[in-house]
């Protein structure tokens, strides 16, 4: 579990992908608090929950809190857990980042653990690269 986050409640991925599918509104009051249900991440996570990269994959939300945060509302984030037990938190990546114009489109997002896209940062992957230069001639 991450120091910088406050965490109230966990749910199974299967779970939480249920109650996202049959909400009917942006929170959900869960575990004691109010939950933000309306997010980009949640659609990428229920495409995929596994890294693209080295491949763990979420199994479980985390219902959290930053510290330091001014609202009142807590996020689930989505974690895999290592085999040393150890857990890691998966993220919503840009495949083409947003730096090099890359959208927020649904087409545009993947899933990687916070190790894999720390490495990654904003660089394009080969493919990309050879993808966006064809299509626009430049990069």
């Amino acid at each position: 579990m991450s120091r910088h986050y406050k965490r109230v409640g966990l749910i199974s991925l299967p779970t939480f992908l249920s109650l996202w599918r049959e909400r009917t509104g942006r929170y959900m009051d869960l575990f004691g608090v109010r939950a933000k249900m309306g997010s980009l991440r949640y659609d990428v996570f229920a495409n995929n929950a596994s890294c693209v990269k080295c491949g763990i994959t979420g199994t479980f939300m985390a219902l959290e809190k930053s510290y330091g945060q001014k609202t009142d509302s807590f996020h689930f984030n989505l974690y895999a857990v290592l085999p040393s037990g150890q857990e890691r938190l998966m993220t919503k990546d840009h495949i083409i980042p947003r730096s090099k114009g890359g959208s927020d489109g649904i087409e545009n997002l993947q899933t990687m653990c916070t190790k894999c896209n720390g490495k990654k940062a904003d660089k394009l992957e080969e493919k990309h690269v050879t993808a966006q230069t064809s299509n626009t001639g430049v990069l």
